[in-house]
């Protein structure tokens, strides 16, 4: 801890320390104040320091060095960062000093622990028999993957003698409260327990009667005899004796009709679907350095998701360095799994520099049918697990040189696993086990009508890290579908290899279907929005950011590298927002280290749609070409072109093309028209919100209000609608239009189109539509049309459409011998389209 500057002026004078002025700086914070204080009674006086630190950075090697612990290069393990104001008050004399203080923390973060706002306070009144009064708490308390909220506690009352209480939640469905008192006596501190409360999920516990922890530099921990019981009666909990130390202990543990769920809720995991009673018998005897364990553990009525078990029974004993323990779980009066081992370990409580001790190793499982839903129990990262597994297995040899043998196999498999969004099915195959590693044997499952087969084999360094060597092979298989972020349906060859966390990806994948989320196009200028000519069009623009892929966690995705993957974009892939709905096709090759993707390559945007948002107007564009292209990170460049036709009031059709250019991050989008002389932007934009020209909109006055106002509310429904079908739902549609049609002063008006488009196969797309008025009064099937485009390649496409002669709202029906022999027109196109 380094100070960089200091500077103080006072003296003594008549028994009175006076301080004109102090001040420290140090990184990131300083100190200030002044004031007197008197030598000794009857002398007094006042003194007052403040601290203002902007950053607790350099406080980080001072905590470090008070508190014992060792600085970590783990990316989760941070220095002290956060801002603090705090202020300190001095009065009276020296031998009875007076002290008060607060202490303001916000953003507060050390090696695993972490605090948003903390707050404490004190008071110390000196003398003969000094008092203290002290609080601390906190909103929130995260350390490790535990959090703690509401957290408080406080101290009241003489040095020697003081009064406690203390009460956190422990995640979000459990309570701990408890209040006490502290003493020391000739040299022993005793530690009185005289409430405890515990609110869980499903019972709450309250101390029969107060109990003390006797502390001692001369004898273990002792506890007396301490009992929590539920208020109905039908749990307990009991601990008594002494903790093994330096000298020997003899501790028993008794929990009896403990719900699982009360447990799962103090270890903060997930209470849905767990049930059960918990029942422990534990002797813990010994030294601290060699401790004896014997116990007992039992599980009544289990439930885990769909796992169902009547009654588990685990045993153990440790002494002399040596772990024995069992595992028996029961179904109908038959033993269904039992798993024996025999480990050298070092389970000392402290001083332990490795656990893993030199010796042999036995390890026995055998499983005739037993549910795959007991894995539900082991790790949350799995759901709605079904199936049976059979396994014989055996292990011997020592920790780095395990012999491992025996055969496990799966039928009838199914899991949901929530980070990926996906369910798998018709899991079946097995593995052989073999010296160090598990050799798989044809190992597949299905995922929405789609299969995948899993090679290789999986090699366990210590019987502990598992390093992958894999393979796979994917025909039509779902491996992604998180909502808001991507869905991926997908066919190739994959390989796998390395450590669990941290294994590389490589191989080539074909996209069969998906979707691309990306934010929105956010601080969209269709033109100089600061240009007065403009101001009096549009109020504000639309802002928006979103994170990509928020709420996205899997420790197992964020840790994996990839390297040099090739993935080629389907007949069904799609880069999609609230905004935007653009097919993608082509080809890109994806890396990743660490939180870093790093896409190249360039995709082209055969079709789509475009919502444009201005102030309260949307108008819809047609994607009819353009590229996205990636120069290795995921904010790619964008040149998109996208049309859109007015129907201006007086009837005239004003074509208005959209260049979406820029980066998914920054997009540039700017306006123009196939007009010629062109029409300026600024008149672009007043026909997107009005149908008039500039100079025109700002002379409509109230006239034009109530229809101009109905145009923008029907524009709007028309955005939200298409995105809630498409995202939101998910109706299999990969383009929906909604056109709203225009009614003119002359009391004539277009039909609103509704149009939905479906990719078939890799170069075919169809397109539906149809017309209708508002009263639907004129709604038939001569206002059906169609419209089918096939792609040669990516400059030549054919394009043929049937759509009705005439479409028109109007109050008297306009039909003429033409519409009357021809209700339909069938038009050709042959588009050549080239990139210079």
């Amino acid at each position: 801890w380094t100070i960089d500057s200091v500077f103080a002026r006072g003296g003594v004078h008549d028994s009175i320390i006076r301080v004109d002025t102090a001040y420290a700086e140090w990184q990131g914070a300083r100190a200030a104040g002044g004031g007197t204080l008197g030598w000794a009674e009857p002398h007094r006086g006042e003194m007052t320091f403040a601290l203002v630190a902007d950053s607790l950075i350099g406080f980080d090697s001072l905590l470090l060095a008070a508190t014992g612990m060792r600085r970590d290069t783990s990316p989760d393990l941070v220095p002290l960062g956060g801002s603090a104001r705090g202020t300190v008050r001095l009065a009276g004399s020296l031998d009875t000093l007076d002290a008060s203080g607060d202490l303001t923390v916000e953003g507060l973060q050390f090696q695993q622990y972490g605090s948003p706002l903390a707050t404490a306070g004190f008071t110390w009144l000196g003398g003969r028999r000094p008092r203290l009064t002290a609080f601390a708490s906190a909103d929130s308390i995260a350390a490790g993957g535990w959090t703690f909220q509401s957290t408080g506690g406080e101290l009241r009352g003489y040095a020697d003698s003081l009064q406690w209480s203390l009460g956190s939640a422990v995640g979000n469905r459990a309570r701990v409260d408890g209040t006490g008192q502290w003493y020391e006596r000739e040299g022993v501190r005793l530690l009185w327990l005289d409430t405890l409360l515990a609110a869980l999920p499903t019972r709450r516990y309250r101390l029969r009667e107060p109990a003390v922890i006797a502390l001692s530099d001369s004898a273990p921990p002792s506890v007396s005899p301490l009992s929590l019981t539920a208020l109905d009666g039908s749990g307990q909990v009991n601990l008594v004796g002494s903790l093994p130390a330096e000298q020997p202990g003899q501790m028993a543990i008794e929990v009896l009709g403990f719900d699982l769920r009360d447990l799962y809720a103090l270890l903060q995991r997930d209470t849905a679907g767990v049930a059960g009673e918990v029942g422990l018998d534990l002797q813990l005897g010994g030294t601290a350095r060699m401790p004896t364990l014997r116990g007992v553990g039992r599980l009544g009525q289990a439930k885990f998701g769909e796992f169902r078990s009547p009654f588990v029974q685990g045993v153990i004993n440790y002494a002399d360095q040596r772990l024995d323990a069992n595992l028996d779980l029961w179904r109908t009066g038959e033993r269904v799994l039992e798993i024996e081992a025999h480990l050298p370990l070092d389970l000392a409580l402290r001083g332990v520099e490795r656990r893993r001790l030199d010796g042999p190793i036995s390890v026995r499982a055998h499983a005739g049918s037993v549910d795959l839903a007991i894995l539900e129990a082991l790790t949350p990262a799995v759901t709605r697990v079904g199936g049976r597994l059979a396994a014989d297995v055996q292990v011997e040899g020592t920790w780095t040189e395990p012999n491992l043998q025996g055969q496990v196999a799966i039928r009838d498999g199914s899991m949901t696993i929530p980070g990926l969004g996906v369910r798998y099915g018709d899991i079946r195959g097995g593995g052989v086990l073999q010296g160090d590693s598990l050799v798989l044997r044809d190992l597949t499952l299905a995922s929405d009508g789609g299969r995948l087969a899993v090679g290789g084999s999986v090699r366990l360094e210590d019987l502990s890290r598992p390093i992958l060597d894999l393979s796979f092979r994917a025909e039509q298989f779902r491996a992604l579908d998180v909502r808001n972020f991507a869905t991926l349906t997908a066919t190739g060859d994959l390989q796998l290899r390395g450590p669990v966390f941290g294994s590389t990806l490589t191989g080539t994948l074909l996209a069969n279907s998906g979707v691309i989320h990306f934010a929105d196009l956010i601080n969209k200028r269709v033109i100089n929005l600061d240009d007065p000519t403009i101001a009096d069009l549009i109020d504000t623009t639309l802002i928006r950011r979103e994170d990509l892929g928020g709420g996205f966690q899997n420790q197992f995705l964020d840790s994996l590298r990839i390297g040099d993957l090739r993935v080629s974009m389907g007949s069904d892939m799609w880069l999609r927002s609230a905004e935007a709905n653009i097919q993608l096709e082509g080809e890109v090759r994806v890396s990743k280290a660490g939180d870093t993707y790093s896409p190249t390559g360039t995709l082209n945007a055969p079709r789509g749609s475009y919502t444009l948002k201005i102030g309260p107007v949307t108008r819809d564009f047609t994607v009819t070409e353009g590229q996205v292209q990636y120069y290795g990170n995921l904010n790619a460049g964008l040149d998109i072109e996208a049309r859109h036709t007015v129907r201006a009031v007086r009837g005239e059709e004003i074509p208005i093309i959209a260049h979406i250019e820029g980066t998914l991050q920054q997009p540039r989008l700017t306006l123009e028209s196939t007009f010629r002389p062109p029409i300026s932007e600024t008149d672009l934009v007043s026909y997107l919100i009005t149908g008039y020209p500039a100079n025109e909109a700002t002379l409509l006055g109230q006239a034009g209000a109530l229809e101009t106002g109905l145009a923008y509310f029907s524009s709007a429904l028309s955005s939200e609608l298409e995105r809630a079908l498409i995202q939101d739902i998910g109706i299999p549609i990969d383009l929906i239009e909604i056109r709203p049609g225009v009614s003119t002063a002359a009391g004539t008006g277009s039909l609103t189109q509704l149009a939905a488009g479906w990719q078939i196969g890799r170069k075919t797309f169809l397109t539906f539509n149809a017309g209708f008025c508002p009263d639907f009064s004129q709604f038939s099937h001569e206002n059906l049309g169609a419209s089918l485009e096939f792609r040669f390649s990516r400059e030549w496409r054919l394009q043929g459409t049937v759509e009705p002669t005439i479409q028109s709202c109007t109050g008297v029906a306009r039909i003429t011998s033409l519409t009357r022999e021809n209700p339909y027109q069938i038009g050709f196109d042959v588009l050549w389209e080239r990139e210079f």
